[in-house]
């Protein structure tokens, strides 16, 4: 009898979709049963970004992104071994900035 191979890319997507599944879905409990009253019309467009599009996304350098994710400013979704950043987390964080100026 042959030996079923196994897809290690297949699984590995797969792995990578329930995870940015999971982070969809406690974004979605925490915005209220899933209002989603943080959707507007700056967060359309793609979903995540990497570092470098959230840092111009943001007019900032990449080092002040990754000094904002390690001081918890931000939740990431890691996908293919690297961080991808919610926009509309990148959103907040800018209205909180504003709010607090």
């Amino acid at each position: 009898m042959a030996k079923k191979k196994t897809n290690t890319l297949g699984e590995g997507v797969l792995s990578a979709f329930a995870g940015l599944i999971d982070a969809l879905v406690i974004d979605s409990i925490e915005r209220n049963a899933g209002l989603l009253p943080g959707l507007t019309a700056e967060s359309k467009g793609p979903v995540l970004l990497n570092r470098t599009e959230a840092a111009e996304y943001m007019a900032v350098g990449v080092t002040t992104i990754d000094s904002l994710r390690r001081a918890g400013e931000f939740k990431t979704a890691e996908i293919g071994g690297n961080p991808k950043y919610r926009k509309a987390d990148l959103d907040r964080y800018i209205r909180k900035q504003m709010k607090e100026a």
